[in-house]
């Protein structure tokens, strides 16, 4: 049953790629804020996500969901909610030297909470106007 109003409803509204956009950026969030608690950890290479990527990837594959048609059947190498985390060894730094910049660490965390904020605000608006739909949009 709730797959069936998840389908009706979520979906159609654009709900599950909004979603996505909000994971993906919590994902990024917890990486960007460990790279930097670790920036002068000898020997600690940097971990990020390509959000752009991810959510384009996400948004495309939410559209053609592949059905199996028998229980053995393989859909997907890749499940959904596990995007490609990178490292990064800050390329000619020396060994044991941290490949973390911070300044660029700090740029990044602060447009990654403006995806993560913007996908929140979107969601908002969707329940704001399911609501209204739902109470006749008197109230």
């Amino acid at each position: 049953m709730a797959s069936m109003i998840q389908k009706l409803i979520f979906d159609k509204i654009g709900m599950t790629g909004m979603e996505r956009m909000v994971d993906l950026a919590a994902t990024r969030h917890k990486l960007l804020a460990s790279n930097i608690a670790n920036a002068t950890s000898p020997g600690y290479q940097r971990r990020d996500i390509n959000f752009q990527s991810e959510l384009s990837e996400a948004l495309h594959t939410r559209k053609l969901q592949p059905r199996t048609s028998r229980p053995g059947h393989i859909v997907s190498t890749k499940p959904l909610g596990a995007p490609e985390v990178t490292r990064d060894d800050g390329g000619a730094n020396a060994p044991g030297v941290s490949s973390v910049d911070i300044d660029k660490e700090m740029a990044q965390l602060a447009v990654n909470t403006l995806n993560y904020e913007t996908g929140m605000a979107l969601i908002s608006k969707q329940f704001k106007g399911l609501r209204k739909a739902i109470n006749g949009g008197g109230r």
